[in-house]
């Protein structure tokens, strides 16, 4: 299963260079994810009749609290999936001691942890558990270019994080 993921998409509506993303980098994705941050319903129109997961972040307005979820927690071929936008919510303000531990807790034993709300694009593993983030597909703060991820299930997951020009 292909899975295109992203998140921080900022937009307060229709956006004619997203939909350029999602026909150019999305198109052969089984399921989209959204790690929050989606801003406005609209965004989600963009995709059509793709398979949706998406949870809300801190700049989602209420109407999309009330129709999708804070975390969210997939299994794929598998392996079990989770999707949180603010990562701190598992771990904590404090350290990162003990996150695969603390992951676990949170969700029930994951193998993936797919997360958004830095806009920084990141894979890592702690644990056992595979921690990534798609940085932002429209709204990168710290990099010159955005990005967004592909997630490739099989009998392994395989992750990339695309450079979007």
């Amino acid at each position: 299963m292909k899975l295109g993921v992203i998140s921080d998409t900022h937009l307060s509506g229709y956006d004619e260079h997203f939909e350029e993303i999602i026909t150019q980098y999305l198109k052969d994705a089984d399921l989209i994810v959204h790690a929050g941050d989606v801003v406005s319903p609209e965004v989600l129109d963009m995709f059509g009749e793709k398979e949706l997961a998406v949870v809300c972040g801190n700049m989602d307005p209420i109407s999309l609290h009330k129709r999708y979820p804070d975390k969210s927690l997939m299994e794929i071929n598998g392996f079990r999936i989770a999707l949180i936008h603010d990562i701190n919510k598992v771990k904590g303000w404090g350290m990162s001691a003990n996150l695969g531990e603390k992951i676990n807790r949170f969700f029930g034993r994951v193998d993936c942890l797919i997360h958004g709300h830095t806009h920084d694009p990141s894979v890592s593993k702690t644990d056992g558990i595979i921690l990534f983030n798609p940085g932002s597909a429209t709204n990168n703060r710290y990099l010159p270019f955005n990005t967004l991820g592909i997630v490739e299930i099989k009998d392994r997951i395989e992750i990339e994080i695309l450079e979007i020009a």
